[in-house]
């Protein structure tokens, strides 16, 4: 199958309205990993198919998460949570999932959740596809780490340090040798499949 993520999010120090940032590509800060798993059974149903790449990146969210220094893509704070949008083509041959990331401040309270809430409506309005429900839970982004710390000890004083890219996946990033061999055992998953990355970051 093909399984696509669609991560966005800026830089610390953009100077770059919150209008621009989603809407015009010279703007965005973004990478675009596609990825091509197999998938555990043949004859799998298109709602079975779905399920599975929904618990894929969900258990596997660390490696995609902490990939870049990501701040909020709609204003200047750190990033520390997210907003996915995911339409689906599991009826074609090879079934395809595509994941939209907005990684963000809050998307639960405050103008950046209302801009993100806005932009997956239209998103899936242009696609075609039905809304994604309202949330029913509200969570403090504060309980959650920096997106831009390391994927493993999750420390916000690493977002400050230079982390380096696991360069097996050009996505992952880790602030010691010691926590990507850590790490390792989850992310060597993601990190030998088949795969392109396409950063655009400057």
């Amino acid at each position: 199958m093909v399984l696509q993520l669609i991560i966005y999010g800026s830089r610390e120090f953009e100077d770059v309205s919150e209008a621009v940032r989603f809407s015009d590509p010279q703007h965005q800060r973004r990478v675009e990993i596609e990825l091509h798993p197999r998938l555990p059974r043949a004859g799998m149903s298109p709602g079975e198919i779905k399920e599975w790449g929904d618990t894929f990146v969900g258990t596997h969210y660390l490696t995609f998460k902490h990939s870049q220094k990501w701040h909020c893509e709609f204003c200047e704070k750190p990033a520390r949570m997210s907003q996915w949008s995911v339409p689906s083509w599991t009826h074609l041959t090879p079934p395809r999932l595509i994941f939209y990331m907005h990684f963000v401040c809050d998307p639960f309270r405050g103008k950046c959740a209302q801009i993100v809430r806005k932009t997956v409506l239209d998103t899936a309005r242009l696609l075609g596809c039905p809304p994604p429900p309202r949330h029913t839970t509200i969570e403090d982004p504060m309980e959650w780490p920096m997106m831009g710390s390391c994927a493993t000890c999750n420390k916000d004083e690493t977002v400050k340090q230079a982390t380096k890219v696991c360069t097996g996946c050009n996505i992952t990033r880790y602030c010691s040798e010691a926590c990507q061999k850590k790490h390792w055992k989850e992310h060597r998953i993601v990190c030998k499949m088949p795969k392109t990355v396409t950063w655009v970051w400057d």
